[in-house]
């Protein structure tokens, strides 16, 4: 519940879900069993000013239980700015505090919590005027643990051009350094392994649209993924949720991970509301314990690897009730 309208908007939420729910019963969810609360506060600035012509400030405040049995998971406090400038791009400004979190799913382990140390983030995206024929955008994002030096860092970067009315052209890359990450890592035993983790990540995603008219159109879509994971200090963690470190134990748990994905869909709308949709998608995943490649070699290592290819036919026709009793009617 909430209000949504004028200058000061404000929402509350709560969302539910027990322990016997699960991600076939609607739609697909990773975690069940929580109790969850937000509080939503905004304020609007709509009249432009000096370098903005709109100014939207929000605050966000997240508090999350474990349902059974009932228990503290995380505390939220999320802060930003943003709006559209007098050049008719966007900005984002944010800030972010995070308590400690009571973990339950990390552990992957039933009867095991995770303390996951708090932490702060400050990030920034600013975006040029897409309506122009060349448009790019950026954002950089920190986030630094109050334990064990643990960081996270993002950085986002997109272009786009347009060479005319029918075909347009766009690249993004988003870019993921962790450095001490604290995370799982396998079982031992009946002993649960954490580790500080090296973590790099990167994601290209190119993108290609052309429109034979305004009814007729095609898409290209490719993407990239590729994620190396080293474990450094091994941990041990207790069902209280705390670590100690260990020694004298060797886990193969390194892994080096690609998906290449292609997306071509060609729509034709032949009637109003009424459609078809040819598709093709392709598909390759690898993974292995490879950490030391580098980018070019995963990606012809991916590309070499086996595929999965499928094409699918979609018809929509839209039929008003309306004109088929006219139609009896002059019979």
């Amino acid at each position: 519940m909430g209000k949504v309208s004028g200058k000061l908007s404000y929402v509350i939420t709560e969302d539910f879900s027990d322990n016997k729910y699960t991600y076939q019963d609607l739609g697909y969810f990773t975690t069940n069993n929580f109790f969850d609360h937000t509080l939503y506060i905004g304020y609007k600035w709509l009249k432009p000013h000096s370098f903005y012509n709109s100014m939207y400030f929000n605050w966000n405040l997240y508090y999350s239980q474990h349902n059974i049995p009932r228990d503290y998971q995380a505390l939220t406090l999320n802060s930003n700015i943003n709006g559209q400038l007098k050049s008719l791009g966007s900005y984002y400004f944010a800030i972010e505090i995070d308590g400690e979190q009571h973990d339950y799913y990390e552990p992957r382990t039933s009867g095991y919590i995770f303390k996951r140390p708090s932490s702060w983030l400050l990030g920034t995206y600013l975006n040029s005027n897409d309506a122009k024929k060349f448009s790019y955008s950026g954002g950089i994002f920190h986030r630094f643990f109050h334990t064990n030096g643990s960081t996270s860092d993002e950085l986002d970067l997109g272009t786009q051009y347009r060479f005319n009315k029918k075909l347009s052209v766009n690249m993004s890359s988003t870019i993921t350094w962790k450095n001490n990450s604290l995370g799982y890592t396998t079982n031992v035993g009946d002993s649960v392994i954490f580790a500080l983790r090296k973590v790099r990540s990167l994601e290209n995603i190119l993108t290609a649209k052309y429109n034979f008219n305004n009814k007729m159109g095609i898409s290209f879509r490719a993407r990239h993924y590729w994620s190396k994971l080293q474990n450094g200090q091994l941990k041990n963690l207790s069902t209280d949720g705390t670590l100690t470190d260990i020694t004298g134990i060797s886990t193969e748990a390194d892994y080096n991970v690609n998906y290449f994905n292609i997306d071509m869909v060609y729509t034709w709308q032949f009637n109003p509301g009424s459609f078809f949709t040819i598709t093709w998608k392709n598909a390759i995943g690898t993974s292995d314990t490879n950490v030391y490649d580098d980018y070019s070699k995963n990606l012809s290592n991916t590309l070499h690897s086996n595929e999965l290819n499928t094409v699918s036919f979609k018809l929509i026709y839209y039929l008003d009730y309306l004109d088929l009793k006219r139609r009896n009617k002059r019979m």
